[in-house]
């Protein structure tokens, strides 16, 4: 944990599925943002940041239950009902999370979202 909570503004480059059910989602950083990134997200994330919404705060979830059965040693937690929208490509957004290091892949990340929202260019 570097920040336990941070916003910040950039256009989405790229949204994918993991196995883990999150979604995994690159984000260029807007001016103000960029030294939000440090040597593996250059090398390994094309310069971006990398943002994941987490399957207790995906869409359709009913709040209470787990979004789904905990499969091996992951817990997918128990649903928010936050409603995280997925972004599209190319989309101008606003996220808000914990800023953090990825210590499996040394990038830095906002996980989870917990709020993401379009900016009016």
């Amino acid at each position: 944990m570097v920040e336990p909570c941070k916003t910040i503004t950039g256009t989405i480059t790229l949204v994918r599925k993991e196995e883990d059910g999150d979604y995994h989602i690159d984000m260029a950083l807007d001016p103000p943002y960029a030294g939000l990134v440090n040597e593996k997200n250059i090398s390994e994330q094309h310069g971006d940041l990398v943002v994941e919404i987490v399957p207790a705060d995906e869409p359709g979830c009913t709040p209470g239950p787990a979004p789904r059965p905990a499969t091996g040693t992951y817990d997918y937690g128990i649903c928010t009902g936050a409603n995280i929208p997925r972004p599209k490509v190319g989309q101008h957004v606003m996220v808000t999370g914990p800023y953090v290091v990825d210590t499996a892949h040394g990038w830095m990340e906002i996980h989870p979202v917990w709020a993401l929202s379009l900016v009016e260019d």
